[in-house]
Order: C-alpha cells, then sequence, then structure tokens
C-alpha cells in the first residue's frame, strides 16, 4: 500500500441556522445544484488564488456525503465518524486510489458560508488551496446543531 497524506479541518459556524432549503448531496452520476455550487464556490476560491480548478471526484463523493450523513445524524462535527471510521478508512472503503487527501468539515448556513468559514482558517484554506490536490468530492447533509436545523458540509480532496 502506498504511504499516505491525509490532513483534516473542521469548523463550526457560529452564525445562526434558519430552516435550509439547499438539497442533500446522493451518491449518483449527477451532482446536485447544491454540490455544483460548492464546487463552483471552492473552484472560485481557488481561481482567485491562482490555483487551479478541482474536478469531482466519485469515490470522493461516495466517502465525502457518507461522512457528512453520518456526522448529521449524530448531531456532532469530528473527522472520526461515528462507526469510529478515519478519512483513511472511508477513502479505503470507496476504493480510493490517491496517494495524498484531506478532509474539510463545516456546519454552516448553506454551501457558500462553508466555503467562506474554511477560508477564514489557516488548516481549512490550506487544504482547499493546495496546488497537490486535483479532485475533490463534497457531501452535505441537514441535521440538527444545538438543536437547530443546520447543514454538515464535507469536502474531501485529492490527489
Amino acid at each position: 500500500m502506498r504511504r499516505r497524506n491525509i490532513t483534516a479541518c473542521a469548523l463550526v459556524a457560529l452564525a445562526t441556522f434558519g430552516a435550509g432549503t439547499a438539497e442533500a448531496a446522493h451518491p449518483s452520476s449527477h451532482m446536485t445544484r447544491s454540490v455544483r455550487s460548492l464546487l463552483t464556490a471552492i473552484n472560485a476560491a481557488r481561481a482567485a488564488a491562482g490555483v487551479g480548478p478541482l474536478s469531482a471526484s466519485s469515490p470522493l463523493g461516495s466517502a465525502a456525503n457518507w461522512q457528512s450523513q453520518q456526522l448529521a445524524r449524530a448531531g456532532i462535527i469530528d473527522h472520526v465518524s461515528p462507526d469510529g471510521s478515519t478519512l483513511l478508512d472511508r477513502l479505503t472503503r470507496v476504493r480510493w486510489h490517491g496517494t495524498e487527501a484531506g478532509e474539510d468539515l463545516a456546519v454552516a448556513p448553506n454551501p457558500a458560508g462553508a466555503v467562506a468559514m474554511w477560508m477564514q482558517s489557516p488548516g481549512h484554506r490550506q487544504n482547499l488551496l493546495s496546488a497537490s490536490f486535483h479532485s475533490v468530492g463534497l457531501g452535505m447533509a441537514w441535521g440538527s446543531w444545538r438543536g437547530r436545523n443546520a447543514l454538515y458540509v464535507t469536502a474531501d480532496f485529492g490527489s
């Protein structure tokens, strides 16, 4: 097995959450409007920093979506899933074969809010703008955070 470099960052918005209307991502061959919006916002931030765009990856997307669903169900934000799996475990489960990976998590009011939060956090920003990452999988799920409706967002980056 090749050595993999894994980085992970989590962030929770301090904003007030409203009732959400964004679609939850689901494994499929097409991206939902919310996932497309998130990918567009990520690639806009990368372009502004002079970094090439990321392409969508189905295996990374499956891992990210699974993580968002699990976190939303449990009402937590953590890189270790409620079942004890780590990012590397989840990437192995979806048969991803890259050499470098990173994960950004957020509880945010909407997809653009997650990107804005990530850009304000040094560790998240580093993952989001890393030129060594060429693909990304995105997952979103609605759940409850501190008694309020909240969007759980996962971005799994890979090279």
